[in-house]
């Protein structure tokens, strides 16, 4: 009876470490639908922040949509450059991988969903790697640069 004791604990123990190493995959899921918005384009968009050791970013990704267009960006959240983008006209139902090479460490990007015409669309964008990390608000205030007139 004490051996299975010790058997159970060590193996709590195996399964507990085996937990704690897991990776953990981050996930962006986003949908349009006529309900979202009263004006075309719908757009709806998520953070995603890259710490340092990320270097090359890997997404599975699954896009759907009834509707006439959709686009779907990846662009700096600070400088407002794209880095990637796809769009689609007609309805789709499709699963590809986006890789993002040369990202900057320590930096915010977003993931922007444009719909016109659409009945319905979603996105799911899910990466493996550590140094990628969902965000639910920027980090750093988007800068507005207003000019003076004179």
């Amino acid at each position: 009876m004490k051996k299975l004791w010790i058997t159970l604990q060590l193996l709590a123990a195996v399964l507990m470490l085996a937990a704690c190493g897991a990776a953990s995959s981050t996930v962006i899921e986003m949908e349009l639908s006529r309900s979202y918005d009263d004006f075309d384009p719908y757009v709806n968009e998520a953070l995603f922040y890259v710490a340092e050791g990320a270097g090359k970013v890997v997404f599975d990704a699954a896009f759907s949509m009834e509707g006439e267009n959709g686009t779907l960006e990846i662009a700096d959240n600070e400088t407002k450059v794209g880095i990637w983008s796809r769009a689609w006209q007609g309805d789709a139902d499709e699963k590809f991988t986006v890789e993002l090479d040369g990202l900057a460490q320590d930096r915010e990007y977003v993931v922007r969903l444009t719909g016109y015409g659409v009945e319905r669309a979603s996105v799911r964008l899910t990466s493996d790697d550590d140094g990628v990390m969902g965000q639910a608000r920027p980090r750093k205030p988007n800068r507005v640069v207003s000019e003076k007139t004179v």
